[in-house]
């Protein structure tokens, strides 16, 4: 779901443990903080073989803490963001029935768009092809929230 936040706090209302039961496997994510609110610009999405929707999203000016040099190298430097279940996962992605029975409804971004994710913020230890990941992810994702446009100074 996307909503509309004015003056609560993200993390007070969005943060949702129980969304970890629902990460493929969750043993190479080191956790940093168990909630966190961070705002940016979508840059581009990418769905993922275990069904996650991977959201590049290029941190506001203020949050660039929560990004690493895997981040910079691998991702553009943006944040990787996951909202998992978001839809069926591969059939040889060996997730099993991580979703089974459960529906995510957090809403997907539209690139180009201007957001605040709340959600897990870890480090993924994952290994793929080109070694091991160790970029910062927001992973799982437990709310979106749709920002104004971020206000581009002339000449800039």
């Amino acid at each position: 779901f996307i909503v509309h936040i004015t003056c609560l706090r993200a993390q007070d209302i969005y943060c949702d443990s129980a969304v970890a039961k629902h990460v493929f496997n969750p043993s190479r994510l080191t956790m940093v903080e168990p909630c966190v609110t961070v705002k940016g610009v979508v840059k581009f999405l990418l769905p993922g073989r275990d069904g996650d929707m991977h959201i590049a999203l290029k941190p506001d000016s203020g949050y660039s803490r929560l990004i690493n040099a895997s981040n910079i190298a691998v991702w553009d430097s943006c944040l990787v963001c996951e909202i998992v279940c978001q839809h069926a996962p591969d059939s040889t992605a060996g997730v099993g029935d991580i979703c089974k029975g459960y529906v995510n409804h957090v809403q997907v971004p539209r690139a180009g768009s201007h957001i605040a994710v709340t959600g897990t913020l870890a480090e993924d230890d994952g290994e793929g092809i080109l070694g091991k990941y160790g970029w910062m992810e927001i992973h799982p994702v437990t709310a979106i929230a749709s920002l104004k446009p971020v206000q581009r100074q002339p000449g800039r």
